[in-house]
């Protein structure tokens, strides 16, 4: 038995390697036992990795490449996880104020972010308000009004 699988796995190398991916995977994929399709599929991402060295390496290039152009801090505020020379604090101005029907506030601003209200508490807001938005605990965002004692927690829509 032993014999067997080891004729028709130098036959499954030899004649895999002249075969496409598709067809390399599909053969993996009628394999009943487990651990001889994992096998198979670790052969066929090798085999993949092998021949696509320089296409992945041309890949690594373009993104560094993009990764060194420098994007406004203030379009990734509230939306991506920060830097660590990420800003912890940004003004904006209000372009217009909606309740949604739990009663809590979705908020445009100028640049064009759009941020809605987490929790329930109450706090005016009217088109053209100056306001802050800084990050609190646990990955949060806090809006407020300079002059103002209270804030609201809010989050990036885009």
């Amino acid at each position: 038995m032993r014999y067997g699988w080891l004729a028709f796995s130098a036959l499954f190398i030899s004649t895999s390697s002249f075969a496409g991916i598709e067809t390399q995977l599909k053969r993996c994929q009628i394999i009943n036992d487990k651990l001889e399709r994992l096998i198979c599929y670790d052969r066929v991402a090798k085999s993949v990795n092998s021949t696509s060295t320089t296409s992945l390496s041309k890949a690594k290039v373009q993104s560094a490449s993009k990764n060194l152009i420098p994007a406004n801090p203030e379009d990734d505020f509230g939306r991506v996880k920060p830097k660590p020379d990420a800003i912890a604090k940004l003004n904006l101005t209000v372009a217009s104020v909606t309740k949604s029907h739990y009663g809590t506030l979705r908020i445009r601003f100028s640049n064009g972010q759009s941020w809605r209200q987490l929790d329930s508490r109450r706090f005016r807001l009217k088109r053209g308000d100056k306001v802050f938005i800084k990050k609190a605990a646990l990955g949060s965002f806090l809006l407020g009004m300079d002059g103002r004692n209270s804030t609201i927690r809010v989050k990036r829509d885009k």
